[in-house]
């Protein structure tokens, strides 16, 4: 069992009572794995203390993990991401680890975010994505798990044959009619929400556990996702998800 939180956007104006709430969504769905798919802090890199301050104290059996998303690069990431490593996530920036449930090992894999490759502070290459160095430790028939703040890395990962990929950053623009599969995210992303598939390749974007800017959100609830892998007939698990509200 997964258990995917993305787009807290953690600042001074951030409630601490929602926060609690996260924070007990995800003890109360007994993650397996927690992983936290970007976007720890809104606007600056002392706002990880605010992040901390809740979410510390979180633990999952096969760990806890984050990738950069684009305002913890524009933070300022280096600061972020020692940070995050001071409270015991492993930050995973363009590779992979191996990790095992139950005697099945797979992979889990982090990238860099595109604006690693420039910003208001300028490019850092050192979070830049670079997708070939990212895979290059897992083995070709491997069941592979990939983090990636931008789902638009999603196409060059599902070209190399990773079977998962978890994202955010669309928040599905905070305002969406998931009945059609429209949001106001979609009139500037690609893959803008919910599942897409390409081969035995899956795309999930969580909606984002909490708002941007505008603290409104219509059709598009903030979401704790919570992803179970199954064995399937074949070698690929069969993917199952819900949603624990905040």
């Amino acid at each position: 069992r997964i258990v995917q939180v993305s787009d807290l956007h953690v600042g001074p104006h951030t409630s601490r009572r929602f926060l609690a709430r996260v924070a007990k969504a995800v003890r109360a769905a007994a993650p397996d794995l927690l992983v936290i798919t970007g976007d720890q802090v809104d606007d600056y890199a002392e706002d990880v203390a605010y992040f901390a301050a809740t979410f510390a104290s979180l633990r999952a059996p096969l760990g806890v993990f984050a990738v950069a998303g684009n305002h913890d690069v524009y933070a300022g990431w280096a600061e972020v991401h020692r940070g995050m490593r001071g409270m015991g996530i492993r930050v995973l920036v363009n590779e992979a680890v191996q990790l095992s449930h139950h005697g099945v090992p797979f992979w889990l894999g982090g990238t860099g975010d595109p604006a690693g490759l420039g910003g208001p502070l300028g490019p850092d290459r050192s979070v830049a994505p670079d997708i070939p160095r990212t895979l290059s430790s897992i083995p070709a028939d491997a069941f592979a798990i990939v983090l990636a703040h931008n789902p638009a890395l999603w196409p060059s990962l599902a070209q190399r044959g990773v079977h998962l990929t978890l994202s955010g950053h669309t928040h599905y623009g905070q305002l969406s009619i998931p009945r059609i599969g429209w949001s106001l995210a979609s009139l500037f992303l690609e893959h803008a929400m919910d599942w897409h598939a390409r081969g035995q390749s899956l795309l999930y974007i969580n909606p984002g556990t909490n708002y941007w800017g505008l603290p409104l959100r219509l059709g598009a609830l903030p979401e704790v996702t919570i992803i179970t892998l199954a064995r399937g007939d074949g070698e690929v698990p069969e993917i199952r998800t819900a949603a624990a509200r905040a």
